[in-house]
């Protein structure tokens, strides 16, 4: 939901530079006066905007325009790029439709502001008229992102975002790149979905889309549906691929388990149904097959406050296998990576070794 936030910022403060160019290039030589009327349209959109370099145009057959060193920020968010560009058809401004062939924003970062309370937005009558016209992107493009804020310890950097043929209540492709910092570690990720955004692009759902890290492939075959002002909803089926979970905690130089077994955790595959709402997350029916275990059951999970229902049947288990190596290790205090979830645990094994 907070990389929706992230990348719908992109997407906005792009296409607002962009359409008040177009409405002044007729009374404007010098493309740089244009940064006035800039500021002033964004402050409609309450978005405090800062253009620091300088503004290139080109006419025919396509308009297009460049800003250098751009700013923006909100009572919740922050953006800088080093360059945005964008191209639309000159033609495509006097129709109900306004073609734009490219949108790119080039090293731009992204700060996201959580803890800032939500403001209401502020819609001016002489916003009505534009937002009238449909907007057409034909390809939108971001290199070399980063966005942080996400969480405390997490950040996204080295992204590449490619979107292709972007219009609103219209399917798109995406393809996204980037590496994930959480603390000390680091992994790739590469996502792949067809998206929809809303007709105002305050709003995007995902379907057919697809997660992969190294050797690790996440492909969800349902809707996720969320908006910029903190809904969710989403449903499908959720199918982890077999990989090994210690090969990929190793390349990532993330912990790993110290076992007896040293082939324990090579053997991992998920398969699940999901249905998510702002309030809750189920997943039912709910099937892992770690090793040689196979586990089935339910995972319920609310959000707000933060509590699980868990119940899962296991058909066998060698615990000893799992255990550590040193015996010191397991009368020692725990070194899980995250806080266990207050609940209800549930777990039945019918074959215990």
């Amino acid at each position: 939901m907070r990389f929706v936030k992230g990348f719908l910022i992109l997407m906005v403060i792009s296409i607002v530079a962009l359409a008040a160019s177009v409405a002044y290039i007729t009374q404007v030589l010098d493309p740089n006066d244009l940064k006035p009327t800039l500021v002033n349209a964004a402050k409609k959109h309450q978005v405090q905007l800062e253009l620091k370099g300088n503004i290139e145009w080109t006419f025919w057959p396509w308009f297009g325009i460049s800003m250098d060193d751009v700013r923006a920020s909100s009572n919740n968010w922050g953006f800088e790029a080093d360059r945005l560009e964008g191209s639309l058809s000159i033609f495509s401004v006097l129709s109900d439709t306004i073609v734009i062939d490219q949108l790119t924003a080039i090293a731009p970062k992204v700060k996201l502001e959580l803890s800032h309370s939500k403001q209401p937005s502020v819609t001016s009558e002489e916003t009505g008229a534009s937002e009238s016209k449909t907007i057409l992107v034909r390809q939108l493009a971001v290199t070399g992102a980063e966005i942080i804020g996400l969480h405390p310890d997490l950040m996204l950097s080295r992204l590449q975002l490619s979107v292709d043929s972007l219009s609103p209540v219209t399917a798109s492709d995406l393809l996204l790149s980037a590496y994930i910092t959480f603390r000390d570690y680091q992994m790739p990720i590469t996502v792949r979905a067809e998206i929809i955004p809303t007709a105002t692009f305050d709003g995007l759902t995902i379907r057919k889309s697809s997660i992969e890290s190294r050797d690790f492939t996440l492909a969800y075959d349902g809707y996720l549906s969320a908006s910029s002002e903190g809904q969710l909803s989403g449903e499908g089926q959720i199918e982890v691929d077999e990989f090994s979970l210690r090969k990929w905690l190793r390349a990532g130089n993330w912990p790993v388990p110290d076992t007896q077994n040293l082939e324990r955790l090579s053997r991992l595959s998920i398969n699940t149904g999901i249905k998510l709402s702002s309030e809750m997350m189920s997943l039912r029916p709910f099937s892992l097959i770690l090793d040689e275990t196979s586990i089935d059951g339910r995972i319920d999970l609310s959000l707000r406050p933060l509590n699980v229902d868990l119940e899962l049947l296991a058909d066998k288990l060698n615990l000893d296998s799992y255990l550590s190596s040193n015996p010191s290790a397991q009368t020692g205090s725990s070194t899980m990576p995250f806080p266990l979830v207050t609940g209800t645990y549930k777990l039945d094994v019918g074959e215990l070794t």
